[in-house]
């Protein structure tokens, strides 16, 4: 047995293959040891291999951001952002340096300008921030990227409608191609697939790349997710399809990977939700994320079968609904959503409940407002949803790390004032992760039947016990588990470390005070050299998101 990292995996030999100065990217593979090539920081792809260039996404969770190569060209798999939390003191410090607040963290262009000259398409997995955050920053500074502002994004109508929303509030325009499952576009040298995956945002897709020297399966987030309530299941037909045509590696989410079994369907948390409202008497407010609609729809449905209205409070629940109705990814003809700034006030408490946001307590979010106005006595506009005594909120989503001490002093101004709050650590089913277990895992090796396994996704325990479980995997001859900026060379022969290159990280950051109007990208964490400095407005919508009162809700459109 050979200890790896924070991981052991049994009978295998790991090769650290390294040069001076560098840390190692873990290759296992039975009795060989895998040879290292010297090589250019970044090195033109060859015809008879994929380069693989994690840029993002390992060694922690967030920012996911892979450059794929063969053949003289790349693509970009992801452009995400990761945020610090709001208990992070090296961030409040920085931020406080430059007189701005840090909104996120990406990579910085400049550190993979061989990648951009040779860059044919960014594509896109699906719509959550650490996986599209970096796009609207990155183009609103193209300048210093110019190449940049020319590679074509690809993605699913709703994940494209998102990315246009951002690119719109910036004043930007840029080349947007759609994809649908099952349907192959050739991009240069690949031949990229979309394949229809359940996780926790519509038209999430894993990707087959394919190209002369294999295959290489892209998921990285996913779950298998029997009872969605939105949209359609897992493709298992397409997975185990491309799986016997052969796959050559597969990369993959690591998040749960330390769980046991099986991820809790989205139709087990509308059960739970259904009778937590039917049991309680007065209002009942849950929180998630905003991106989420499988939940949305959970709760609407929660609520109809709890004999309970539904209001909406949160701008960002608005526009993510907005974006799904003109993409067909709900149906907006049933009865709209109340609007929380707007109650009626002859609403009995336990014919109520609300949708909002506010799951990392993040401030001016609906919930910590609703928090905020109990703790300080304020009185809220007429007709707004204020919180009293015996009634319940539920935090249908995760802390992320880093917000924990801020969500439970939230939690803790509710309690005081009497307000029952039931999270996911009650033991109640009231959230659901969208990221697989290692049930799911395993059954998502059984249909791929990869050669190599490359997980991600992950700091370096989770993606180490990723790697624990691929090497027990039945077919799996290798599992490499890359860090950020590492080189692999993959081919039928096997995967080979030919260098590591050095990615620098920016902060993107609003100005506040005497920088207020400014948007600046800072070297994180070192802030010492020159920023990149833009002046920006204030974005105005031509017209409003919906009417005052209503918000469409979540329904599946017709077919789904």
């Amino acid at each position: 047995m050979v200890s790896c990292e924070s991981h052991t995996i049994k009978g295998l030999e790991p090769s650290r293959a390294t040069t001076d100065n560098e840390s190692p990217c873990l290759v296992h593979k039975p009795t060989l040891k895998l040879p290292v090539h010297n090589a250019a920081p970044i090195p033109v792809p060859d015809a008879d291999s994929i380069l693989v260039v994690p840029l993002g996404g390992t060694d922690r969770v967030g920012m996911n951001f892979t450059a794929y190569g063969t053949n003289g060209r790349w693509v970009l798999v992801d452009m995400g952002a990761t945020f610090p939390g709001a208990d992070d003191d090296q961030a409040a410090d920085f931020a406080e340096a430059h007189e701005a607040e840090v909104d996120q963290i990406i990579p910085d262009p400049r550190s993979f300008q061989d990648i951009l000259r040779r860059l044919d398409a960014i594509v896109l997995t699906h719509a959550h921030e650490d996986h599209i955050g970096a796009i609207a920053p990155l183009l609103a500074f193209s300048a210093a990227w110019p190449k940049l502002a020319t590679v074509p994004i690809y993605g699913t109508p709703y994940t494209l409608g998102i990315v246009k929303n951002k690119l719109r509030e910036i004043g930007r325009s840029h080349p947007l191609r759609t994809m649908f499952p099952k349907r192959t576009s050739r991009i240069g040298p690949f031949e990229i697939t979309p394949i229809r995956v359940t996780h926790s945002a519509p038209e999430t897709m894993a990707l087959s790349i394919a190209a002369r020297p294999g295959r290489i399966v892209h998921a990285s987030d996913f779950k298998l997710d029997e009872d969605p309530v939105l949209g359609g299941r897992t493709d298992y037909t397409s997975l185990q399809r491309i799986g016997d045509h052969g796959v050559l590696a597969f990369m993959g989410d690591s998040t749960n990977a330390h769980l046991e079994g099986k991820a809790r369907t989205e139709g087990e948390v509308m059960a739970g939700l259904t009778s937590i409202m039917q049991q309680h008497k007065g209002r009942v407010v849950v929180s998630t994320f905003a991106s989420n609609l499988a939940r949305i729809e959970g709760i609407r449905l929660a609520a109809k079968r709890s004999g309970r209205l539904l209001a909406s409070s949160g701008l960002s629940i608005a526009r993510n609904i907005e974006n799904a109705k003109a993409t067909g990814v709900i149906n907006p003809t049933l009865t709209p959503f109340l609007d929380g700034r707007r109650l009626p006030r002859d609403i009995a408490p336990d014919r109520l409940a609300m949708v909002c946001t506010g799951t990392q307590a993040e401030e001016r979010s609906a919930l910590r407002r609703m928090a905020d106005d109990l703790e300080m006595g304020r009185r809220t506009p007429h007709g707004a949803m204020r919180l009293e005594e015996g009634d319940m909120v539920i935090h249908s989503a995760r802390a992320i790390p880093g917000n924990e001490a801020t969500i439970g002093a939230m939690f803790d101004v509710l309690r005081s004032h009497g307000v029952v709050v039931i999270d996911a650590e009650s033991g109640l089913p009231v959230h659901a992760s969208g990221h697989g277990r290692r049930g799911d895992l395993a059954d998502m090796y059984r249909m791929l039947q990869p050669r190599f396994a490359l997980p991600v996704h992950g700091t370096r325990a989770l993606v180490g016990a990723h790697a624990d479980l691929a090497a027990s995997m039945k077919g799996v001859e290798a599992v490499a588990t890359p860090s950020e900026g590492e080189i692999l060379r993959i081919d039928r022969a096997g995967i080979t470390r030919v260098g590591r290159m050095e990615i620098s990280l920016v902060a993107v950051m609003r100005g506040i005070g005497s920088n207020a109007g400014k948007e600046k990208l800072a070297p994180w964490p070192t802030g010492r050299e020159p920023a990149l400095v833009r002046n920006v407005e204030p974005f105005r919508r031509p017209r409003p998101l919906a009417p005052r009162r209503e918000i469409a809700p979540v329904a599946p459109a017709p077919g789904m």
